[in-house]
Order: C-alpha cells, then structure tokens, then sequence
C-alpha cells in the first residue's frame, strides 16, 4: 500500500514515536470500483452535491484507503493526515472515505467525515463518507489588502525574509498605500486575519529580460508579437522578391549589353585584319581549288566564333564581377519596445506556511485584476528562500553568456484553470492534433498511432476549458521486468509489487510549454484511466529529451552482463524468470508512479559551471542532474567539442564508465552542453571566460565552479604548434573530430607518413585507429625514453611491441621532439633532440600529459593553491569554497588522509582529518595493433591506507596461452590475500570487460581455488576461467552486498569472531599472511553455515533474472515437481527428488 497508494504519510509524537499512518489514492481499493470509471460510479449511487455548486470529479477527489492511529492520538493523528493530504495535493478539494455498511462510523472517522446519501433504489455494500478542505484547513478569502492588514502580515513576512528589517518597520503599509492601477496589493484573510500577501505590478522594463532569456516560444512577453512577426516576415519576404528581380533585371542588361560589346569589338577586329589581308590574300587564292578557299573560309569562321565565345564569356564574368552577387539583407526583428507588455510581476510574497497548498487562490484574482495581461513572471535569487508560489511557475532557460542575476519563472494564466480532462483521442480528433504537432518531428508517428486501430498504441488528449493542451501516445508495457532487470529501478520503487499487466509504456509526450507545470497531473490521469501503475519512457536520443520529460525520474543502467539459462532448461517450467535481453542501445530510461507523482520536484537556481572533457566531469554532471527530487536548470557543461557519447578513440579509456552509461548520459537532461574551454577566471565577480571551438568568446557566471577538466598533452602549447596544419593532439572530442575530418580530406592516405609521439599506451591506440581509418602509409611512434614501456608489466610490454610491429607500426626509442618542421605551416617532418630527422605529414602528440595552458593561467591568476595539482580538502573544494575539482588533476592538502583501519599498526597525524575511502578499483582499456586487447584493473589507495610498498603484494599468479590464439593474465595478490591488481591481454575483445572491476579488492577465495588451480596447471586461462558461467555471480552488481551482510552474519558468530581475531593477530605478528589463510583455518561453524546458505541462496533467488545458471533449492524443486530432464540434476551429482545442499566443498 506504502508503495502502490499516492501518499502514505506517518504521524510522529514529540519524542519522535510513530503514533499513526494512513494511505490515500486517486481511487478507492476497496469494493468492485474500476479506477477509470469510479467518480461516474459514485455519482450514480450517492448524492455527490456538496453544496456552492461543488461535485466530486477524478481531479478534486481523494480516497483515504487506510487509516491507523494508537487510540490516544487518533483524532490528532486523522486530523494530521488529512492536512497533509490537502496540501499536497492543491486541488484536492473533497476525501472520500468507504467503509462496508455492516461497520458503522466510528471515532476519530466519527465527527469528521459525513455520510454521503444513497441514491433511491440502489443497494452497495459500503458507505461512502466525506470531508472537504474548507473544514480542515479551512479556505481563505482573497481581497485588496489594507493599511490595517500590516499588523497581522509583518511576522508572517519576517519569517520568511532573512533581510526584511532592511525594508523598513512599514515597509508593507506603505506598499498597500501606494497601489494604483498598476501596482497592486492583495490579501489572503482567514477567519478574519490576513495570513498572506501577494503584490503584483504591470508596470515593468522588459528589456533585460528580453535581452537574458529565451522568451521567444512565450512572445518575448509582450501583446501582438506573433501579428507583428507574420507582418514583418511578410514584408522583408516583399521586398527583398523586388530587391532580388530588380537585381536579376540589371544583371540580364548588364550581361547583354556586355556580349553586345564583345560581338562590336570582335567583329571590328575581324573586319579590319581582312582588309590587311585582302591583297595578298587575292594572289594566294589564285592557285587553290575551289575546296581549299571553302576550307580556309570555315576555318576563319570558327576561329571568329570561338574568339568571339571566349571574348563573351570574358565581358560577362567582368559584368558579374562588377554588378556582385545577390546579397539577401537579414530579417529584421521586431522592435519590442512599440509593443505593450503581456505581463504582470510578482514584487512580494508572502503566506503562512499552514496554507501553501491554497497560494493559486491568490494568484488567480491578482490576474483577474489585469484582463489584458496572459502571463505572470517573478524572478529570484539562487540564495532566497523558495516559496511555495514557485510551484505554479516554471523556469526560463537562460540565453549562453546573458549572466543575468536572478533566476526567472513564468506561469500563463490559463495554467491556473481546473480541471485538466484526458481522453482517449479518436477519428474525429486528427485534423485537431495535426494542427497542434504541426513543425514536431513525431506528427507522423502519432498520427499514425491515431489513424491505425490495429496498433496497441493509444492517444490521449489533455484539453483545459476545450483547448487541446497536450497530446500523450501510451502502450502496454509488454515485458515490464526487462527494465526492473536492465535498470535500477528498485532504487525508486518495488518491482514486485506490481503486476506485469499494471506497467505503461509512454512513447510520445507534447505539451503546450505553457501548461509544463499540468504535467503531473496528465500522467496521473494516464495511469488512472489505464488502470496501472507505473509508467516507463524509453528515449532512444538522450541529447534531445524532451522538457515536459523533466516530471519523470531517471533511472541509471545497471552494470550487468547478457545472462541466459542453461540450454536444457525451459524457464517456464523452473523458477527461472524468461531471459529477458538488454534493450537494444540501451535507451535512458524514465519512470514514474503515483507516489513520485505526488513529489514535486524543487527547482534549484545555483548556477552550476562544469569545465569537464574528462570522465570525471561527466560522471560529476550525471550525478547531480540524477537526483530525484531536484530540478536543476541552470547546470552548464563546458568541454571542446561537447558532450562525448562513446569512448575515446586515439588513447586508452577509463572502464568507469561502462558502454551503456556513455551513451546514456543524464547529464543530457536539461543541461546546457558548452563547446569550448576555459580562457579566464574572476573569483571575486565569480566570472569564467569561455572560449568556444568556433573562436567566440562568451563569460559565464557561477554560484559553484567545478573544475574537472583532466591532462591533456602540453607539447602543442610549448612548441605553439596549433596553427600548424598537420598537427593534432586527440585528447578532447574537438581534436578527434578535426583529425577525422582532416584524414577524410587526403586524397592519398596509402602515402600519409604518420610520427606518433608519446611513450604512453596512448600511442599504439593512435596507431591502431589510424589503421583503422586507412592510413597503410608509414607509421612510426617515437618514444622519447630508452626503453618503452606503456603497461608497466614487462610480458605485456613485450607482446604489445611485437603485435605492432608485425602489423607495420615502426618504433623509435630516446626520440625527444627538438623542433617541428613545416612548410607554408603545414608539417614536413620532426627534429629530435639528437638530430635525427624524421619526415611526416601527419604528427600526433601524446608525449606530456599536464593541465591545460589557460586553465593552469586561470588557476595561478586568481591564487587557486596549485602544488603540482589542484589542491582540494575532504570535500573536493579549492581554497575558494565556490570552486570545487576532482580527477586525475587533483590531490588532497597534506593535512588530509584516507581513512584507515581502526586495527592498524599507527595513525600519523593523530589530528588530522580523513578522506572517505574510495572503492571502485583503478582501470584502462585499450584496442591495440595487431587486434590485441588490453585491460587492466588495480586497487584504489584506499586498500593501502598506510601507503603501498613492494612488500604489500605477496605473489602473483600469470598465465599465458598463444594457441590457438593469444590470452594473457597477470593477477597480483597483496599480503592481506586480496587481488590487489588484474591485467590481461587477448586477441579476443573481452565482453563488458568493465565487469571485471569488481574483483580488484576481493579476497581470492571468493574466485573458486584460482590461485590453487593455477599452481597445479588445472587452469592454462584464467582469462578464459573467469569468463566461465561459475563466475556470474561475482560479477553482479549486488554481489558487493551479499559478501558485507554475509562478513556480517559471520561476525556475530562468537566462534567466527574469535576466529578472526586469531588469524589477524597470527598475520599482524608475521606469522602468516592472510593469502595463506585457508579452509582447514576458517571452517564454518553450524550456525554460520547456515546462515551463509540461507544468505547465498536467497541472493541467487532473488536475482534469478541475471543469475538463472544457478541450480538453488527452489528450482530443484520445480525440476522434481515437473519431472523434467533428470540429467541436469545427474550434473551436479544428484538424483532427482533432492535438493542441494551447501557443504564446504561445495
């Protein structure tokens, strides 16, 4: 019920016990109601006249489903609840209650709820009971406000303003005087007392807020725009026709009177060499036949034609030259200041909390006031205090490099009208909703969806007052637990608390931008008039989420890889779930319900600046436009090339993010993607500079800055290389691209000779995709060391230099870059420090990795402590506290350290302050020459917390398999018998490879015997052995949480924790290590045993969609119930008919 109702709210007592709980919902549970059709039904039974012309209908009405109180607080408690209900939902104006008429009314219902009148002649089985808002709140007045209102109004207005003393004792006495016709004051009365107030003016300059935001879907504000727009349009159309026919006129005159000329000049020419020739030309003729003077002569005259071609063509480019081209002049735009303003703003406000769920009674008749006006405005600070009128507006995106100082929102007066009525769209209604999506990409598939009765999708229609305001197509959700399975979804809601014919699915939603604050309220009545209760959207372009989507919750993907049960299993007839594969993509996915419905979002107004390009930014953008219940719209991302929705493709990635997450960015929604970088910073105007790719320059203001831009190579900047055609340093997406584009554009890349300079990993991922775009030319890298080692592991070194020269990679060692050739600034070849010359007509520089040029500026500009990083506190902030910054380019101050263990053998700085511990291993990935694949996880610090040394790793264990085809494996185990590192190299891509993170700081005796089985040569792969289908359960994503409520378990163990305790002393005193702890030292006790059972099989019940390889106890019971293939249980050593159960061996 908690999960499934609207609202379920608690009462506590003073000392914080719980004393009473109660579960409301848009329709009754109770009886044989159809939660699509319920209010007609109570209509047709009961007497629904309130009385003031009031009726209950699907927008105004509540059902109060459960209620329960300790018998000392329950009036309180019903009375609590009630409130909560009606100011949560603000146009909730009546709360049924149904009970079965064999129960009469009892306390507290008693006395608050009246019995509704059953109609003549029907029978029901329950009695259906009220209660409205005005008699548990009670409902305000609105009214003009008076001088006399200050008394009542001034502690309700200190209390919600911080700096009210600075406005003056009669600051609102003096506002109420002064009103006129276009300053206004209006008063919200209760039982007498004014509890609020609300000042309106439609006297304003809208010229900055013009000039800031992006008013232009609302008409700039301002009455007649869109006449004044057609008319306008329409003239420049006009005239610029006439400009553009009087332009080809003249050219057409101009170009005859040109041939003209060129046929007088030309013919005179002609006229007068024949008359030069004339005399000799008579005795010449004498002796030729008849032939040869008919030849000369069509000889002459193609030559006078083709003379006169050329002298034409010539007069007529002259011509052109001198009349120029048609050049369109620019639209203007219309003048906005002739034209009167559209709408009123909000000056102040303020109301007694009690009552924020009526504050649109205050805003309706401070419209009504103003006929002439549609819109309502207000503007605030990021620092003031939000008030409950907020939640009637929605924000205005703010124009790139308008750093206007308040945050504005806008409500149209017809988003105040009630109700809202949804239905299903039919034939009827397609030249309406044509006219409505016309200029929207999906008019097509929606008008498809309405025309085609044989299709599962359906069309609503949201209209107010008659006017279509929203057009929404759903469909059946046909495999709900594809999502529970692929997503986490659980973080947000029960997926087992649903029915899989109880999911939506939403595929298109267009609402009117005016009523985006209705969308609430269209997908509660979608899922009411459906009859489910969830409702899902999949959105295939994460850079093009819709804004009205902004209501729906994001729920991030799971890091799992495709499972399948065994092929000799049929999930219908086991326990197994239906193997339910990853949807293709995958898409982002968006869900709500009726209960995160009911929880409004609050618009945060921080501006957010994000100097990012590096993992770390995105992953720091994902995670703050994630959170559920905030709405950020005023984050900006600013990275050269923008947001990256794929890997990096010239130097090794990072596995923390997984393919899926890359391309499913949260970040996507509702934030602004800046491409360009950081030129400047003020901190004390809180200003960044901006330099975007297309060379412009745009400052950005900033409440918060977050610095997360990572290293990037410096050799362009000390060698001011960038103007340099040829050169390229691919370590943002800009860089990428351009070095695509520029590939693209050689006619010849069979002869491209390509220097590759860097020492790093990076470098043969270079010369890897350089293959892959064609480049069959010379390649060579030049490393600026002796010896090259990119990996650090001497063996995969070896292996990775050798791949890559057998695909034609060349490679250079003790290569340092003196100079850059070049010619007309285009590259010609590389100067090393050692005079060697080394031709190419395409150099990328991967050699020294630092902080970029003008951020580094930037930071030692405006005193940013910068010791060979950022430095940064426990809280990732600057000595600036607006500044925060994360990645590879920070370090913690000297002052802080990692959290350690409590048992270790000393803590410095006794004093000092801790760093919260990082978990997620360390990782790099990378496509290399010759088709290997590398990847490589090792430990965070934190698994060292007294620092690392050589004698932290107690051995390592390699393998090693050339046939049939390369399979490297390295794994290293620390003293304490963890997996402190894993390396492995393959000609085979290693699948979701990101998986393997989280087996770096795991004890290896959770990797079935590995090390033993390796010793003993049972496994030649371990590559291959951890890809096994033993090890899915490892690398599930809860896996994590089993082990810690497992090591729990076992530590209430009083023979378990003296165990421990024993062994850590044996490995403190270096008796022992804790790699060569083992079975015989840690056997499990009877009641651990079972407990670690109990827990381990619950997991893999739990999980079965994923884990459906497993043999548990419920699905050998389902083999044995349906008699089916003895031979699987034959596998695991059991006869049909018995369950498994866990020994130590097993």
């Amino acid at each position: 019920m908690m999960e499934r109702c609207a609202l379920s709210c608690c009462v506590e007592d003073d000392d914080g016990g719980l004393v009473g709980f109660a579960a409301f919902h848009h329709a009754p549970l109770v009886g044989d109601f159809k939660p699509s059709m319920w209010i007609d039904d109570v209509k047709r039974m009961w007497s629904t006249n309130m009385g003031d012309g009031e009726d209950v209908d699907y927008s105004n009405t509540l059902v109060l489903n459960f209620f329960h109180s300790e018998h000392a607080h329950e009036e309180q408690a019903l009375n609590e609840v009630l409130k909560m209900a009606f100011n949560t939902f603000s146009q909730v104006e009546h709360v049924l209650l149904f009970i079965p008429v064999s129960i009469p009314l009892f306390k507290p219902l008693l006395g608050n709820f009246e019995p509704l009148v059953l109609q003549a002649d029907v029978k029901n089985n329950y009695g259906c009971y009220h209660v409205n808002r005005k008699e548990v709140v009670g409902e305000v007045v609105v009214r003009l406000a008076m001088v006399e209102d200050h008394d009542d109004l001034m502690p309700i207005f200190k209390a919600q303003n911080e700096d009210a003393d600075a406005y003056g004792e009669f600051f609102l006495a003096q506002m109420i005087q002064s009103q006129d016709e276009t300053n206004k004051a209006l008063v919200a009365e209760l039982n007498g007392k004014a509890v609020g107030i609300l000042g309106v003016t439609g006297d304003m300059s809208l010229a900055a807020l013009q000039e800031a935001f992006e008013l232009e879907t609302y008409d700039f504000l301002v009455q007649g725009y869109a006449e004044a727009a057609v008319k306008l349009h329409e003239d420049h159309v006009a005239r610029e026709r006439m400009r553009k026919e009087e332009h080809e006129r003249q050219v057409q005159e101009m170009l005859a009177e040109a041939r003209r000329a060129a046929r007088e000049e030309v013919e005179e020419e002609y006229s007068q060499m024949m008359d030069e020739r004339a005399d000799k030309q008579e005795e010449e003729d004498a002796d030729k036949t008849p032939e040869e003077l008919e030849a000369e002569e069509k000889e002459r005259e193609e030559m006078f034609d083709q003379e006169l071609a050329q002298r034409i063509e010539a007069a007529e480019e002259e011509a052109l030259m001198e009349i120029g081209e048609f050049l369109a002049h620019p639209e203007p735009s219309v003048d906005l200041q002739t034209l009167s303003s559209n709408t009123v703003c909000i000056t102040l406000f303020c109301l007694d909390p009690r009552l924020d769920s009526q504050v649109h009674k205050l805003l309706e008749p401070a419209l009504d006031l103003f006929p002439d006006k549609e819109y309502c405005i207000l503007t605030k600070r990021h620092t003031a205090r939000q008030s409950s009128l907020i939640h009637l507006f929605h924000p205005v995106p703010e124009k790139l490099g308008c750093n206007f100082s308040h945050a504005l929102y806008i409500c149209h007066r017809a988003s105040l009208l009630w109700p809202m009525q949804v239905s299903r769209a039919g034939e009827g209604d397609v030249e309406e909703v044509s006219d409505f999506l016309e200029g929207e990409q999906s008019k097509d598939q929606v008008l498809s969806s309405l025309r085609d009765a044989a299709k599962l999708e359906s069309v609503f229609l949201a209209r107010l007052e008659g006017q279509l305001s929203a057009i929404a197509v759903v469909t059946p959700s046909k495999e709900p637990a594809t999502f529970s399975k692929w997503f986490e979804l659980e973080q947000f809601m029960s997926p087992g608390l649903y029915g899989s014919d109880e999911h939506l699915e939403l595929l298109h939603l267009l609402v009117n931008p005016i009523f985006l604050k209705r969308v609430p309220e269209i997908l509660r009545e979608l899922l009411r008039i459906t009859e489910t209760f969830c409702l899902h959207a999949s959105v295939r372009d994460a850079k093009a989420m819709p804004r009205a989507y902004d209501t729906l919750t994001y729920i991030p993907c799971r890091r799992l890889a495709p499972s399948s049960p065994p092929q000799d299993l049929d999930p219908a007839k086991t326990a197994l779930e239906p193997n339910l594969p990853m949807p293709e993509g995958p898409p982002a996915l968006l869900h709500t319900n009726f209960r995160l419905l009911s929880q409004p979002k609050k618009d945060l107004d921080d501006r957010i600046v994000i100097i990012g390009g590096s993992e770390t930014s995105v992953g720091f953008a994902d995670a703050i436009m994630s959170v559920p219940y905030l709405n950020l719209h005023r984050v900006s991302y600013v990275s050269s090339g923008g947001l990256s929705l794929r890997p990096p493709l010239y130097k090794r990635r990072s596995l923390s993010l997984s393919d899926p997450e890359y391309r499913q960015h949260a970040v996507s929604r509702g934030c602004r993607v800046v491409e360009g970088n950081i030129a400047q910073l003020d901190r004390e105007e809180q200003v960044v500079s901006v330099r975007m790719d297309n060379g412009e320059t745009v400052e950005m203001k900033y409440d918060h800055l977050v610095l997360a831009a990572g290293f990037r190579d410096t050799i362009m900047d000390r060698l001011q290389l960038w103007d340099v055609d040829g050169v390229f340093s691919p370590f943002n997406l800009y860089q990428e691209d351009a070095l695509h584009a520029w590939l693209k554009n050689q006619p010849n890349l069979q002869n491209l000779n390509v220097v590759i300079f860097g020492s790093s990993l990076d470098v043969f991922v270079s010369a890897r995709r350089l293959q892959e775009e064609g480049v069959a030319g010379s390649i060579t890298i030049a490393c600026p060391h002796k010896k090259l080692r990119p990996t650090g592991d001497e063996r995969v070194d070896e292996l990775v230099v050798e791949a890559a020269k057998r695909s034609g990679v060349q490679l250079k060692t003790g290569c340092d870059i003196r100079e850059v050739e070049q010619r007309a600034q285009r590259v010609t070849g590389v100067v090393t420090k050692e005079e060697e010359s080394l031709p190419c007509s395409l150099l990328i520089l991967l050699g020294e990795r630092g902080v970029d040029k003008d951020l580094f500026s930037a930071i030692n500009d405006q005193s940013l402590v910068f010791d060979g990083r950022l430095v940064v506190d426990i809280s990732f902030k600057t000595n600036d506290p607006k500044i925060i910054a994360g990645g590879e380019m920070v370090k913690f101050a000297r002052r802080f350290q990692l959290e350690v263990d409590p048992d270790a053998i000393a803590q410095e700085r006794k004093g000092s302050e801790k760093v919260a511990p990082f978990t997620r291993a360390c990782s790099e990935a990378a496509f290399l020459p010759g088709g290997l694949h590398y990847c490589r996880f090792w430990s965070s610090p934190a698994l060292f917390p007294l620092g690392y040394s050589e004698d932290m790793i107690s051995r390592d264990v390699v393998t090693e398999v050339q046939e049939p085809q390369l399979s490297y494996a390295r794994v290293e185990v620390d003293k304490y018998g963890r997996m402190s590192s894993l390396t492995m190299l393959s000609a085979e891509e290693t699948p979701q490879a990101w998986r393997f993170a989280g087996l770096v700081g795991q004890s290896v005796s959770y990797l079935n015997e590995l090390v033993d089985r390796c010793d003993v040569g049972l496994v030649k792969d371990m590559r291959k052995f951890l890809l096994e289908d033993w090890a899915h359960a490892l690398f599930h994503d809860r896996f994590l949480s089993l082990r810690q409520q497992l090591e729990t378990a076992a530590e209430n163990s009083e023979h378990m924790t003296a165990l421990i305790e024993t062994l850590w002393r044996r490995v403190k005193n270096g008796d022992m290590s804790a790699s060569e702890v083992g079975l015989t030292d840690t056997a499990l006790t009877g009641d651990t045993k079972t407990v670690v059972q109990d827990g381990l099989n619950n997991f893999l019940e739990l999980n079965s969609n994923h884990l459906n390889i497993y043999l548990t106890a419920a699905r050998s019971y389902d083999i044995q119930s349906n008699n089916i293939w003895a031979q699987t249980a034959e596998k695991v050593g059991l006869v049909v008919g018995d369950v498994p159960d866990m020994s130590n061996s097993l």
